[in-house]
């Protein structure tokens, strides 16, 4: 474990995502004396109360250890996702084309569905579409009313609800959601 004068001489400063696994009180402190200078919190997934009593936690830890682990919250933000799959993943094969349909559109058989109302009017031909946080890379191949057809360039196992990424496309909508709003706002009055 690092000292805490080791950690108060650093100069790189070390963020650090909270999760479950890592969600009491005596993880975060041993997180603070391993060197983490900012705990992260993503709004994501975490609700309220698990954000209030995390605040209290690194303040007790804060005044124990003598440390200045500041807090830093991530709003979400525009969210698009894998919905739903049978098995709850697809092998994805790299050099094949996959079809993927957004909400509102008819899901054949091996289609894979895309929980967005707008992205199919938004993604054009020849536009990279990446899943899973970039781990799975594509491009987009055709539109077809709800339907994208994309070529995976690389393969991997692709879960439901992992993440969607169009970064040349242009959005037409804004990028702060009416969660982000009602998420501010919490984080500014609590």
């Amino acid at each position: 474990m690092a000292s805490n004068h080791f950690i108060s001489d650093l100069r790189t400063k070390f963020i650090v995502t909270i999760g479950p696994t890592c969600d009491n009180k005596d993880t975060l402190r041993e997180l603070v004396k391993a060197g983490a200078c900012i705990l992260r919190n993503n709004f994501a997934h975490a609700q309220y109360d698990e954000y209030r009593q995390r605040v209290a936690w690194i303040r007790e830890i804060n005044e124990e250890l003598g440390t200045n682990v500041q807090i830093q919250a991530d709003i979400q933000g525009t969210n698009i996702r894998i919905g739903r799959l049978p098995n709850g993943h697809i092998p994805i094969i790299g050099g094949q084309t996959y079809t993927f349909v957004t909400n509102g559109g008819e899901l054949g058989e091996n289609d894979i569905p895309i929980n967005d109302d707008h992205l199919h009017n938004e993604v054009k031909i020849g536009e990279p579409i990446t899943f899973v946080d970039g781990a799975l890379e594509g491009e987009v191949t055709a539109v077809d009313g709800h339907r994208i057809t994309a070529c995976l360039i690389n393969g991997g196992i692709l879960k439901e609800r992992k993440s969607v990424n169009v970064p040349e496309t242009h959005m037409n909508r804004s990028s702060i959601t009416d969660k982000d709003r009602a998420d501010i706002e919490f984080l500014v009055h609590d």
